[in-house]
Formats: C-alpha cells, sequence, structure tokens
C-alpha cells in the first residue's frame, strides 16, 4: 500500500464515525476514574498541610474549577471534529511550534506515555493489595505471599507487559475491540462500585474499627495516638501529624483533588470519529463529568464514615513516613495494605470474595484509564504524522483493520521504555516525586496553550472562526482566558515546588522539544514541505 492509498484507508476508517453517545460518556469518566478514586479519597490526609481539610469538599471545589478545562476540550471537539483535535485546535490558532510543543509536552512528559507507565504499576499494585488483604482475611499465607509476589518490581514490571500486549492488540483489531474493552472495563467496574458501596450503608465506623482489631492486633486506637501525639515509640521518634485550621486544609486538598480530573481532555481526540459529534460530545462531556464529580465527591463521605477521618489520616501518615513502626503495631508478618479504597472496603466487609471482587474493580478502573489514553496516543502520532511533524511511516495503516499500526507498535515499545524507567523512578521517592511534579506541569502548559488558542480563535482566520458557530466571539474568549488563566495558576503552583535540580530538567526537556521540532521542520521544509500553508486548513479528518 502507498502512502496516498494508506492516507485514504485510514481517512475512509476515521470517517465511519462509530462512536456514540454512550462511548463519549464512558471515555470522559474512564480517563480521569482512577488513582483519584482508589487512593487520593482515602490518602490524602495523611500529609502535614491537609490533615484537617474536608476532603469531600476539595474534590466538589476541584471539580468546580476543573469545570472550564473540561468544557474548552467539550468545545473543542464538537466545534473541531477531527483526530487530536486539541492539537488542530492550537496549530491552526496559534503556531505550529506552539501545537508542537503543547501536543509533545502532553504526550511524552504528561498524559500520555509517562502516565500510562505509572499507571500501569499501580494497575498491577492493587492486585497485590486485594490478594495480601485476602490472605490476611482468610488466614492463607499463600494468598498474602501471591500479593508480595506481585509487588515484587520485577513481576510487577513482566505483569505491565502484558497488560501493554492486550493494549497494543486492542488498538490492532480496530474501534470494535476497543468499545467491547471500553465497555467491560468501565460500566462493569462502575456497576459494581455503586453495588459495594451501597451494600455497605449505613457506613458503621464501629463494625470497621471491630474488624480491623481483629485482623491487625487491636491497632486501631494505638495508630490514631502514636501518629496525632507523637512521641517516641520502641526507640523510634514520632513527629505528631498536627491538624491545620478546616479551610487552609481543604484549600490544600484541592490542589490534590484537582489532579483527580485530569484525564478529561482524553475524549477529545478521537472528535474524527464519533457520530453528530456536536451533540454527541456537548452530551456525553456534561453527563460523564457530573457522575464523575458525584462519584469524586461522595466517595470520601462513604469512606470516612466508614474508617474514620482520624483513622484514615495517621494511617496514611505512618504509611508514608514509618512504615517499620507500622508494621510492628499491626503485627504483620507480609507486606502493608496501602492507604487505599480497596484497603478500607475489604477491612469492613472482612471477606475474601468481596476483597477479591473489589480489587478486580480496582483494576479495571485503572484497565480503562490506559486503553483511552493508549488510544488517544495513537491519535496524536497519526495526527502529527499527517501535518508533516513526525515520520511518515506512522501515519501507514494496516489494510484489514484500518488502523495506523505503526503508531500503535511505537506507543507499545515506548510503554516498555518507559515501564523499564517507572521501575527505577519508583524506587527512588524524591525521583518519583519529581517526575509527578513534571508531569503535572507539562499538563498545565497543554492546558494553557489550549486556553490561549480558545482566546485567540478570532483573531486567527475567518474560516477556523467558521467552525465554531455555536458559540459568540466573547464566549470564545472568556472561556479561553479562564482556561489560559488556570493553567498558568497550575503552573505556577508546580514550579513553587521546583528545586534548580528540577528547573535545570525541566529547562533540558523542553529545549530537547524545541529543538526537535526546529530539527523535523527544517528537514521537511527542504523536501517542499510548506507549514503555512499545511496550518492555514482544517484536516480532512
Amino acid at each position: 500500500m502507498n502512502e496516498e492509498e494508506s492516507f485514504l484507508v485510514f481517512r475512509a476508517y476515521l470517517l465511519r464515525r462509530e462512536f456514540t453517545l454512550l462511548d463519549v460518556f464512558l471515555w470522559v469518566i474512564a480517563a480521569p476514574l482512577a488513582s483519584g478514586l482508589i487512593y487520593y479519597s482515602v490518602s490524602a490526609v495523611g500529609f502535614h498541610g491537609y490533615y484537617g481539610g474536608v476532603v469531600y469538599l476539595a474534590f466538589l471545589l476541584g471539580g468546580v474549577i476543573f469545570l472550564p478545562i473540561t468544557l474548552a476540550f467539550m468545545v473543542t471537539a464538537s466545534s473541531l471534529p477531527r483526530s487530536a483535535s486539541p492539537y488542530v485546535l492550537s496549530t491552526r490558532s496559534l503556531s505550529v511550534l506552539a501545537g508542537y510543543i503543547a501536543t509533545v509536552v502532553y504526550l511524552f512528559i504528561s498524559g500520555g506515555l509517562l502516565s500510562i507507565g505509572f499507571l500501569a504499576f499501580s494497575s498491577i499494585g492493587v492486585i497485590g493489595d486485594g490478594l495480601i488483604l485476602g490472605g490476611y482475611i482468610s488466614g492463607s499465607r499463600i494468598l498474602a505471599g501471591l500479593g508480595e509476589y506481585l509487588k515484587n518490581p520485577a513481576i510487577a514490571f513482566i505483569s505491565t507487559l502484558v497488560v501493554f500486549t492486550i493494549l497494543f492488540f486492542a488498538e490492532s483489531y480496530g474501534r470494535r475491540m476497543v468499545k467491547i474493552l471500553l465497555y467491560a472495563s468501565t460500566i462493569t467496574p462502575l456497576v459494581i462500585y455503586l453495588a459495594v458501596l451501597l451494600s455497605m450503608y449505613p457506613f458503621s465506623n464501629s463494625v470497621f474499627k471491630s474488624n480491623w482489631d481483629k485482623l491487625f492486633n487491636n491497632s486501631y486506637q494505638a495508630i490514631i495516638s502514636i501518629a496525632l501525639q507523637g512521641g517516641v515509640v520502641n526507640g523510634s521518634i514520632v513527629e505528631p501529624l498536627k491538624p491545620v485550621d478546616m479551610w487552609s486544609g481543604t484549600i490544600s486538598l484541592v490542589t490534590m483533588a484537582m489532579w483527580a480530573y485530569m484525564g478529561v481532555e482524553a475524549a477529545s481526540f478521537i472528535a474524527s470519529e464519533v457520530k453528530d459529534p456536536s451533540r454527541t460530545y456537548r452530551r456525553g462531556y456534561i453527563a460523564g463529568y457530573l457522575l464523575l464529580l458525584a462519584i469524586y465527591t461522595s466517595t470520601p463521605v462513604a469512606i470516612t464514615s466508614l474508617a474514620g477521618y482520624d483513622f484514615l489520616a495517621a494511617y496514611s501518615y505512618l504509611y508514608h513516613s514509618n512504615p517499620v513502626l507500622l508494621k510492628s503495631l499491626m503485627r504483620v508478618e507480609g507486606p502493608l495494605p496501602s492507604p487505599s479504597m480497596v484497603t478500607v472496603i475489604s477491612v469492613y466487609t472482612n471477606s475474601v470474595f468481596s476483597t477479591m471482587l473489589f480489587t478486580i474493580t480496582a483494576f479495571l478502573l485503572y484497565f480503562d484509564t490506559l486503553l483511552v489514553t493508549w488510544v488517544s496516543a495513537v491519535r496524536i502520532l497519526f495526527t502529527l504524522s499527517e501535518d508533516h511533524l513526525m515520520p511518515r511511516l506512522l501515519s501507514k495503516v494496516s489494510r484489514k483493520y484500518s488502523v495506523p499500526f505503526y503508531s500503535n507498535l511505537l506507543i507499545y515499545i515506548l510503554s516498555v521504555v518507559v515501564a523499564l524507567l517507572t521501575v527505577y523512578i519508583r524506587s527512588q521517592p524524591a525521583l518519583e516525586h519529581a517526575f509527578l511534579r513534571y508531569m503535572n506541569l507539562g499538563y498545565a502548559v497543554f492546558v494553557a496553550i489550549i486556553g490561549l488558542s480558545l482566546v485567540n480563535i478570532p483573531l486567527a482566520s475567518r474560516s477556523l472562526r467558521g467552525w465554531f458557530k455555536h458559540m459568540r466571539e466573547w464566549q470564545l474568549r472568556f472561556l479561553g482566558l479562564i482556561v489560559f488563566i488556570t493553567g498558568f495558576l497550575m503552573a505556577g503552583f508546580d514550579l513553587m515546588w521546583f528545586s534548580l535540580r528540577d528547573l535545570a530538567v525541566i529547562s533540558v526537556i523542553l529545549t530537547g522539544v524545541v529543538a526537535s521540532y526546529i530539527a523535523v521542520t527544517g528537514y521537511m521544509k527542504r523536501r517542499g514541505v510548506v507549514y503555512e500553508e499545511l496550518v492555514s486548513r482544517v484536516p480532512q479528518m
């Protein structure tokens, strides 16, 4: 198949527009709903400056702050229904360089490949936690040992390769397979999650406390006392976790909760494949985001009622700051269960069956995030290739399944490389925190450029303005300005925590991105590509 035929095949594939309202609805939920639900809602208050804040209020406020960003991607995808529509918007509204920086930073540093590596390891970790808890509940050393075995970095890496291989073949077999996996990995865990949560009503703290003490050496109150009062315990000095006032703690929690909503942009990258995009995106995005907001807001209420606010803070605090002491208090031979929703629900139900059921649910919530991130990344590579900013090989497609095979293969290879790096990164807590800061900054830069692109639409060209016919100019500028300011403030907040080494690293990364742009565009210009002409029109798909 020659290059022109390849484009025609994939263009026909995209223009079939098979993704429906349900698909967009699930896509909006699937991308953000993982660590925010499983970990942040449980462990967030176990850090200095956060204890004292109201978790559900933080998630609510974070969702409200993130709403303009969600609306920006909804407007972009519904008005400019093309593959990787945020990239198309930024290149056509601002410049090729701005769009390239935003998209490459997002793909390689923030919401794309780097997050795939971290999420894949977290998905295996949550299975390990479930098996460990199942072993403690049933008294089975084999089950607990299997959980500990899965949390071994080498085994976790091999397990992530299995997950990546499944994702690679799912994308290779086309949109139908992607939809099947999307339904299975999103609808199923949502139904189970809601059923489990409702079955635990009225959320008795006494039941949780009693079960915890039976499993872990009557340590419930001891954990709270030692973490919140401090002192010298077994020769170990414990600095107490002191509360801050409610609003200070809640505002601090908001900064953490906002990152739980990252991923809402993923649905906008498949805009060329969505039926009736104008109507579908408006309804799907709004409905999906409202459900996401409801889940994030209600979950901390239920979990806190079950385990107790002070206990969640104390356990998370000791788990992260003094795990050896915590292990001695609980008198467990195996690894400590992480401060997660899997731990809380497993202890409350005190049932191996419910523990395994919710463990699978938690894994599926990670898997659907990986799935939609993977598919979106393939669309980004294809669109960059179509605009002559990536090797043309990446836009070639398989005739049988009409999928950009080499883009999919490159995502697979890069994901394996990132997984290898993640093994080392996660073994160095300081390095892991640094990379999380880089990811957050990359996302903030991406959001700020998208906001600025919306502001500039009325000034860019009349043809581009015509695509956004459902919004007035002042509405586009107002929404874009809010999104730009939000992204700018997010970046500023991240930079506050940057060391000189962090600044040096991020400077090298950005310099590398710009250098790659200069090299690629210089080479392609010598081959006759005129980028000014290229971005003067919206691509056909």
